[in-house]
Protein backbone atom coordinates (compact mmCIF):
# COMPACT_ATOMS: atom_id res chain seq x y z
CA UNK A 1 0.00 0.00 0.00
CA UNK A 2 1.59 3.02 -0.87
CA UNK A 3 0.73 6.35 1.24
CA UNK A 4 0.63 9.56 -0.01
CA UNK A 5 2.47 12.45 1.57
CA UNK A 6 -0.66 14.34 2.49
CA UNK A 7 -2.29 11.63 3.98
CA UNK A 8 -0.69 11.72 7.87
CA UNK A 9 -1.11 15.38 8.02
CA UNK A 10 -5.14 14.96 6.99
CA UNK A 11 -5.57 11.86 9.22
CA UNK A 12 -4.19 14.66 11.85
CA UNK A 13 -6.46 17.32 10.80
CA UNK A 14 -9.66 15.17 11.01
CA UNK A 15 -8.56 14.48 14.02
CA UNK A 16 -8.44 17.56 15.67
CA UNK A 17 -11.24 18.67 14.03
CA UNK A 18 -13.08 15.75 15.68
CA UNK A 19 -11.77 16.25 19.53
CA UNK A 20 -13.00 19.92 19.00
CA UNK A 21 -16.59 18.17 20.06
CA UNK A 22 -18.27 21.93 18.54
CA UNK A 23 -18.77 24.02 21.97
CA UNK A 24 -19.91 23.19 25.03
CA UNK A 25 -23.77 21.62 25.79
CA UNK A 26 -25.63 24.36 27.54
CA UNK A 27 -29.25 23.58 28.98
CA UNK A 28 -31.42 26.54 27.25
CA UNK A 29 -33.92 26.20 30.02
CA UNK A 30 -31.32 26.57 32.79
CA UNK A 31 -29.10 29.31 31.32
CA UNK A 32 -30.17 32.89 30.40
CA UNK A 33 -30.60 34.36 27.24
CA UNK A 34 -27.62 36.66 26.54
CA UNK A 35 -28.55 40.05 27.47
CA UNK A 36 -31.61 38.76 28.96
CA UNK A 37 -33.32 38.07 32.47
CA UNK A 38 -35.17 35.12 31.12
CA UNK A 39 -33.83 31.41 30.34
CA UNK A 40 -33.21 31.20 26.56
CA UNK A 41 -35.55 28.54 26.00
CA UNK A 42 -38.18 31.51 25.97
CA UNK A 43 -36.96 31.27 22.18
CA UNK A 44 -38.14 28.06 21.36
CA UNK A 45 -41.03 26.75 23.18
CA UNK A 46 -44.14 28.91 24.17
CA UNK A 47 -44.28 26.51 27.47
CA UNK A 48 -41.47 27.87 28.15
CA UNK A 49 -42.76 31.57 27.69
CA UNK A 50 -45.57 31.16 30.10
CA UNK A 51 -43.98 29.33 32.74
CA UNK A 52 -41.26 32.37 32.87
CA UNK A 53 -43.54 34.82 32.91
CA UNK A 54 -45.18 33.51 35.88
CA UNK A 55 -42.09 33.16 37.86
CA UNK A 56 -41.38 36.53 37.26
CA UNK A 57 -44.97 37.72 37.99
CA UNK A 58 -44.66 35.39 41.50
CA UNK A 59 -40.89 36.35 41.98
CA UNK A 60 -41.84 40.49 41.64
CA UNK A 61 -42.38 42.23 44.71
CA UNK A 62 -42.46 45.69 44.05
CA UNK A 63 -44.45 47.28 41.91
CA UNK A 64 -41.88 49.94 40.72
CA UNK A 65 -38.82 47.90 40.58
CA UNK A 66 -37.37 47.48 36.46
CA UNK A 67 -38.99 45.35 34.33
CA UNK A 68 -36.93 41.89 33.26
CA UNK A 69 -34.59 42.94 30.14
CA UNK A 70 -35.36 40.80 27.24
CA UNK A 71 -32.05 42.06 24.95
CA UNK A 72 -32.79 40.34 21.57
CA UNK A 73 -34.56 37.92 22.96
CA UNK A 74 -37.24 36.60 20.25
CA UNK A 75 -40.42 35.13 22.13
CA UNK A 76 -41.77 31.49 20.27
CA UNK A 77 -45.28 32.26 19.45
CA UNK A 78 -48.11 29.56 18.58
CA UNK A 79 -50.80 29.44 16.51
CA UNK A 80 -52.38 26.72 17.92
CA UNK A 81 -52.03 26.60 21.63
CA UNK A 82 -54.57 27.62 23.89
CA UNK A 83 -54.04 30.82 25.60
CA UNK A 84 -53.17 30.52 29.34
CA UNK A 85 -53.64 32.69 32.15
CA UNK A 86 -50.47 34.29 34.11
Amino acid sequence: MRINKWTVPAVMALGLLGACGGGSSVDPLTQNAPGADVVAGVESRTAVVISEAQRLSAASTNDTSEPAALGSVNLATSDTDEPADI
